[in-house]
């Protein structure tokens, strides 16, 4: 036999066990786990560190890469500047030759003593010069091409077929200053096809214009030069530099083996370069750069050392910049880690044992206090309980100690109080539905008694009649022939005959009511057997039955797969019956009767349909067909008295379930119902 549990008892046990049990862990993880850790720091310190040279490196060589990004960037606002700044410097020469030679010599002189003051000036390592052009079109100075001076250059073209110094006049006589790009001749270099970019001004005083210009391959040379100047002299860490190679796998700067410098990968004497300088390039090929690890002699001793490094490319100059650091020996380091971290882990064992223990002292004693109160309080509510199994009880929360038992107290005597109350209430209800069903019952009994003595009277009597309205007309036939006989038989064939035939009407169809009113009242009362049902075999019994009109009137009636539900069998048959029975009679006269029973699942619900192709229902009429003695028409012939669907309200209400219907005239009816499903 299993031995009862005591909640106090396991909760005071478990709390010591637990409390021991992860002393006991604890200790044995740092013992155990000593030398592991300090082998993981170690590993941790060096990862950190290696991390840390890493984001160096690669900031340094973002930063180098963002500085070229911004050169590339304000080379061309600088470049203009310059070009305005030198034109500026050549018309503030000829203002001041003008100036000093106004009135003294004519225009065309004080004109050639410009040219000749602009001719020697050069600017930008040598490379920038002044030209000069009147407004005619007539060049005045041209110092790398003197053949031009004196000549009409406005048909001049460059390489793309432009026409220079058109261009040049037309921008001079809108703006008075332009600048103009264009692909010309450079002085001591082969071919026509250098781009150039061209500023020219307008001098009013001598109507002319002064102009100067820059190679844009000579600038980009010179912007590179600088660059690579700058970037040679960054230095980050103990021993990080960085370098410049290009996408033809030569050195372009290297700040320590300057000799390196313009040689290719293959040339320099390092026997790894070659491999070296691969893995560098395919890292900057990815357009987020890389990092490559190698081993390389160090500047400061001349020994191999591990070298990590990242590339990053500049596409627009086919270079590649790399930047890199030596990783130290870090043993030496790690050692005196290790020796400081161990001693700090025996300190910290110990450490922790002397708390446990107090912790684990402490938690007994709470443990035994916590334990106690909760024993009182479990005590409290199983006294409750069962004095509650045989009548009113409640529970004072001010016994208990803890805010969690307390709400649970109030919530127990709200449920004892309610309890009680509804119990009351219940006994009321039932005992008033108990009398109204007994009085119902009786009066619909009665009522149907009542009403069914007189009209069995009314219909045995018009029986009679009838019997003595014809024996009446068989005398009256016999009588000699006179207009009095005429006028007999006409009032006992059209007047009596006819009446006769409403009385027999009338109390068929009060009897029809009166049946359906004692079935209502059945269906109410009867006994349910609820049970879990298969339809397949409850269906096919159903359409059994109305085998006859089926076949008689070429019925088509198909069934899908039905889901199981829980109902009573009797009654659930008696549900498709009824809506079968409606698809018969309200079919369509101008098409085939078609009837399909289908069904299917929704969440814990089984939802049946029955689907016919009849003459349907209009939408205001979708909630009167369930109320009692409602018919679609009642002029129409159909049989029945408009019960079957209250009938089929009052089941389904009883079975937990519930009914709807889809229809539209002229299209056919759905009805649904639905009751629990087996699941």
């Amino acid at each position: 036999m299993k031995k009862n549990r005591n909640i106090n008892s396991m909760l005071f046990l478990g709390i010591i066990a637990l409390l021991t049990v992860n002393t006991a862990l604890v200790a044995l993880f740092y013992v155990f786990t000593e030398y592991s850790d300090f082998r993981e720091n170690s590993d941790s310190i060096k990862a950190a560190y290696y991390e840390s040279q890493k984001e160096q490196v690669n900031d340094e060589v973002l930063k180098a890469v963002d500085f070229i990004d911004r050169q590339i960037e304000i080379s061309q606002a600088r470049l203009e500047q310059s070009l305005e700044h030198q034109v500026d410097i050549a018309l503030a020469i000829a203002e001041d030759i003008y100036s000093h030679n106004q009135g003294k010599l004519p225009k065309n002189q004080i004109a050639v003593k410009v040219s000749d003051a602009l001719r020697p000036i050069r600017f930008d390592h040598r490379r920038g010069y002044f030209f000069i052009c009147d407004m005619k079109g007539v060049c005045r100075l041209e110092p790398f091409n003197p053949d031009l001076e004196g000549t009409n250059v406005l048909d001049l073209q460059d390489s793309e077929k432009k026409y220079l110094y058109r261009e040049m006049l037309k921008s001079i006589k809108a703006e008075k200053c332009a600048f103009g790009r264009y692909h010309c001749p450079k002085p001591g270099v082969i071919g026509d096809d250098h781009p150039k970019l061209v500023y020219v001004k307008y001098f009013e005083p001598l109507d002319l214009f002064i102009g100067t210009g820059e190679y844009l391959d000579d600038m980009e040379a010179a912007l590179r030069k600088d660059t690579a100047e700058y970037i040679s002299k960054i230095r980050f860490g103990k021993n990080g530099y960085l370098v410049i190679s290009s996408f033809e796998d030569a050195f372009i700067m290297h700040p320590i083996h300057k000799d390196w410098s313009g040689k290719k990968f293959s040339e320099v004497d390092f026997p790894s370069m070659v491999q070296i300088g691969q893995k560098i390039k395919d890292a900057a090929v990815n357009e987020q750069g890389a990092f490559v690890e190698y081993s390389m002699a160090k500047p400061s001793d001349g020994r191999i050392t591990k070298k990590i490094s990242y590339a990053k490319s500049i596409p627009q100059w086919q270079w590649i910049i790399g930047g890199g650091v030596y990783i130290p020996d870090i043993d030496e380091m790690i050692k005196a880690r290790r020796v400081q971290m161990k001693a700090g882990v025996k300190n910290h064992l110990i450490e922790s044992a002397i708390i446990f223990v107090i912790l684990l002292s402490i938690a007994v004693f709470a443990a035994s206090l916590f334990a106690g109160k909760i024993k009182r309080g479990f005590a409290v509510f199983s006294e409750f309980f069962q004095k509650s199994a045989k009548g009113s009880e409640r529970i004072d929360p001010d016994m208990l100690y803890f805010a969690e038992l307390k709400e649970m107290a109030t919530w127990a005597n709200q449920m004892s109080h309610a309890r009680d109350e509804s119990e009351g209430q219940f006994r009321k209800s039932q005992k008033l539905l108990t009398a109204s069903n007994k009085e119902l019952q009786s009066i619909v009994y009665s009522a149907s008694h009542d009403l069914r003595a007189p009209l069995v009277n009314i219909e045995g009597f018009g029986e009679e009649l009838a019997t003595a309205n014809k024996k009446i007309a068989q005398l009256v036939t016999d009588l000699p022939d006179s207009n009095g006989k005429d006028n007999i038989s006409r009032i006992i064939q059209d007047d009596v005959d006819v009446s006769l035939r409403f009385i027999r009407a009338g109390t068929i169809k009060m009897g029809n009511l009166i049946n359906g009113l004692l079935e209502v009242s059945r269906k109410g009362s009867a006994k349910l057997e609820i049970v879990p049902l298969g339809m397949d075999s409850l269906i096919s019994h159903v359409i059994d039955s109305f085998r006859f009109q089926i076949e008689e009137q070429q019925i088509e009636i198909s069934v899908g797969k039905l889901p199981g539900c829980v109902g009573d069998y009797v009654q659930v048959s008696q549900v498709f019956s009824n809506f079968i029975d409606n698809a018969i009679k309200y079919r369509s006269l101008n098409r085939k009767c078609q009837i399909k029973i289908s069904g299917y699942t929704e969440g814990d619900r089984s939802i049946y349909c029955v689907k016919d192709n009849g003459i349907g229902i209009s939408k205001e009429h979708h909630e009167r067909i369930f109320e009692l003695f409602q018919k679609l028409d009642p002029e129409s012939e159909t049989t029945g008295e408009g019960v079957g669907l209250t009938i089929v309200m009052r089941i389904l209400d009883r079975l937990e379930g519930d009914v709807w219907v889809e229809s539209e005239p002229g299209c056919g009816t759905e009805f649904f119902f639905e009751l629990p499903g087996l699941e």
